[in-house]
């Protein structure tokens, strides 16, 4: 949409600007005890699920999604516990890296 909307009044620097500011301030890492996702430039919001915890991964992607690598992913706890995080580049990714932590730390238990 930013490019779209470059032209019009400078409308597409705007959301380029808030995606950029977006993407830089998301956190997303696979320990080997627990995934951590930290997100939010003014206001700072962090989750933190144990990976013994985590039930599933699933990640959505959209056409354009697909295009540019990037989608939104739902980590499910056990319990009632849900992680929805739009925008994130690279979903299969992080998601292949979250199942190899936790093959790992089944393996070794």
């Amino acid at each position: 949409m930013g490019l779209i909307l470059l032209p019009a009044f400078g409308a597409g620097l705007i959301l380029w600007l808030i995606a950029y500011i977006r993407i830089k301030s998301t956190e997303l890492a696979v320990t080997t005890k627990r995934v951590i996702v930290k997100h939010g430039f003014i206001r700072r919001s962090t989750i933190e699920i144990n990976l013994a915890k985590v039930e599933s991964i699933q990640v959505t992607q959209s056409l354009v999604g697909r295009m540019f690598n990037f989608g939104t992913l739902v980590i499910a706890g056990t319990g009632a516990s849900h992680a929805p995080l739009e925008g994130i580049a690279e979903p299969l990714a992080f998601r292949k890296a979250f199942v190899e932590a936790q093959d790992s730390t089944r393996s070794e238990a």
